[in-house]
């Protein structure tokens, strides 16, 4: 009878120390009797854990996924839901895991037995880390390749074989966009209207129809690309043998634990900025630079009637932040109990978006450059979805003196890996799954675990949090609405008991 009784107010007020202890206490009674776990290991040093987490939120989804999404969904316009959906949802889940794994101090997929109902999103979040895991190796493996070509032509020669027509991948419509003093091009009237046409190896084609060394290197000697997805084709065994590098690569930078991995990041979350740098350096004393970056900025406003956009906005965040995998929960739990992980979220948040911004001036500075050695539009060049920085950032390389040596850091192993590809890239690890996947986090912990208890939490690890607090109660706080999904979840309407 005294239990039915219980004081809210006391309950809401229970400390941290206690839900950790009850915490435990659950792990250890449905636990099989093994030996304890060793103690949880912790960072070096706080720069440790910034530049670890720098290191997840700010990788391929930077430099690669961003400019191409960029350009498909209206340039600068795509700025408009990006920025909105950072400040509304991408900044407070970031600050809200972080502080999570700080609080309990266990990983992603044993953080959500505070609330066994929902102990099904951890095992959501390990499938989707598999799936994402596959992916992002996918396309290490193409910059490795990358990289041992790159070698060898160090060894062999200065040219590197996306720098010419010369080779026996080339099709006959190849021509070097950066030596056309041989192309001789007209006008020719057609039924259509004007038509521009070139003579390339004594055959007249269509400026359309022209292909540069750098694409078709990519589509046809490095993917060999088949014709569509039911057309698998053999294996790529050199792309095969990356793979196998990359993998071991992985392990090796993680085998020690958390502090070995923590000077690993030093290498690999700062060298890309000095890589990026060089490029867009490079990249705006080109030709044609300014009307790619116009590109970039100029906003398309028709484009935000488009739900794809919002979706492919909302997503971009998710993915680039690392949102929902478990990760963040798992890096935050190796902080000490009192650090200021707020101001680290804040930090970690400006500089991701900062460098998507920055790696987005890098790839569209030399798709305008590449665009008027073509004589294309810039549109048209940069139509190439996923692929789009396997062309320009191999163009760029080309540019810079001893080409051979700056190209190592460019970055599915069958010849229709790429539909396979993209397929992930839709459905498997960003859309609709990640959003499901992190509405039912926040529904976790505002209402499972408690809102007021977690606020709690952060009082307890960073002080008073103040207007903090206000703003997470605003942007998380679904406590209020829980009639009604409690219904619609087909779930009893009866109230969780606090651990």
């Amino acid at each position: 009878m005294a239990e039915t009784s219980r004081d809210p107010e006391l309950a809401e007020a229970e400390n941290i120390d206690e839900v950790r202890a009850a915490l435990n206490l659950m792990c250890a009674s449905t636990a099989p009797k093994k030996k304890p776990l060793p103690e949880r290991d912790s960072w070096s040093s706080k720069l440790d854990f910034i530049l670890s987490v720098v290191g997840l939120a700010i990788g391929l989804g930077n430099v690669w996924r961003f400019p191409y999404l960029c350009y498909k969904n209206g340039g600068g316009a795509f700025l408009i839901p990006y920025f909105l959906t950072l400040f509304l949802a991408g900044i407070p889940m970031f600050f809200m895991e972080l502080a999570l794994g700080q609080m309990l101090t266990i990983g992603g997929l044993g953080v959500f037995k505070i609330a066994p109902i929902f102990k099904g999103i951890g095992y959501a979040a390990a499938v989707m880390s598999c799936w994402m895991n596959i992916y992002y190796i996918v396309i290490l493996a193409w910059a490795i390749f990358y990289f041992f070509v790159s070698m060898r032509s160090v060894v062999t020669t200065t040219v590197l074989p996306w720098a010419s027509c010369n080779n026996v991948w080339n099709t006959k419509n190849c021509i070097n966009p950066y030596n056309r003093s041989s192309l001789h091009c007209w006008d020719q009237i057609s039924k259509s209207g004007v038509v521009k046409m070139c003579s390339v190896n004594s055959v007249n084609v269509s400026v359309s129809e022209l292909s540069d060394p750098v694409k078709e290197f990519w589509e046809r000697r490095a993917l060999q690309i088949s014709e569509g997805i039911e057309h698998v084709g053999g294996v790529r065994w050199e792309l095969a043998g990356t793979l196998l590098i990359v993998w071991i690569m992985c392990y090796f930078c993680i085998w020690k634990g958390v502090k070995w991995t923590g000077k690993v990041v030093y290498f690999t979350a700062l060298f890309p900025y000095v890589l990026l740098t060089i490029l867009l350096i490079r990249g705006i004393t080109l030709p044609g630079a300014m009307e790619g970056i116009h590109f970039y900025i100029s906003p398309n406003l028709s484009k935000l009637k488009e739900s794809q956009v919002w979706i492919d906005a909302v997503t971009q965040i998710f993915f680039s932040y690392g949102l929902g995998l478990g990760t963040l929960v798992a890096l935050g739990s190796y902080n000490k109990f009192t650090n200021n992980v707020y101001k680290d979220a804040l930090i970690v948040c400006t500089v991701n978006s900062s460098t998507s911004m920055f790696a987005g001036f890098v790839i569209f500075s030399v798709v305008g450059f590449m665009a008027h050695e073509q004589q294309k539009p810039v549109a048209e060049v940069a139509a190439s979805g996923p692929g789009l920085a396997f062309l320009a950032y191999p163009s760029a390389v080309l540019q810079l003196p001893g080409a051979p040596l700056w190209s190592f850091g460019l970055s599915c192993i069958s010849q229709g890996g790429m539909y396979v590809f993209q397929i992930l890239d839709s459905y498997a690890v960003s859309g609709f799954c990640l959003l499901f996947l992190i509405f039912f986090e926040c529904i976790a912990i505002s209402w499972a675990f408690g809102v007021n208890r977690f606020y709690d939490g952060i009082r307890d690890m960073i002080g008073t949090p103040g207007d903090t607090s206000t703003k997470m109660k605003l942007l998380v706080r679904i406590e209020e609405d829980v009639p009604s999904l409690r219904v619609k979840m087909g779930l009893p309407a009866v109230e969780l008991s606090p651990l």
